[in-house]
């Protein structure tokens, strides 16, 4: 698309130049827009990846964390404390809590 403009120039109050000047848009490139398309697909595979290796990460520690707590629960584990917890967490009439669906940080 051609848009002519005029453009006054001019050194002085006795000297006026006009010449006649024409702005053209340009015309996007073929390639432009596999440029573009190759920008959006290695953003969206970059933002996939960050995302992929913050949750791998959350995963690991939070694997981590239960293999510690499972360890110091497996401490715990004496007759006289489980007979303890059966009598202070009503399991015999209420069920055991470790294996309701309530209990979803242990799936």
């Amino acid at each position: 698309m051609i848009i002519p403009a005029i453009v006054v120039a001019g050194t002085g109050t006795s000297s006026l130049h006009l010449s006649l000047s024409l702005s053209l848009s340009p015309i996007p490139h073929p390639s432009d827009k596999k440029k573009e398309r190759k920008k959006e697909i290695l953003t969206t595979r970059l933002d996939t990846k960050i995302v992929y290796g913050v949750a791998r990460y959350v995963h690991s520690q939070l694997a981590m964390e239960s293999d510690v707590m499972n360890r110091r629960f497996a401490q715990q584990n004496t007759p006289r404390v489980m007979e303890s917890r059966r009598r202070t967490l009503l399991v015999d009439s209420e069920g055991d809590p470790r294996r309701t669906i309530y209990n979803v940080l242990n799936w």
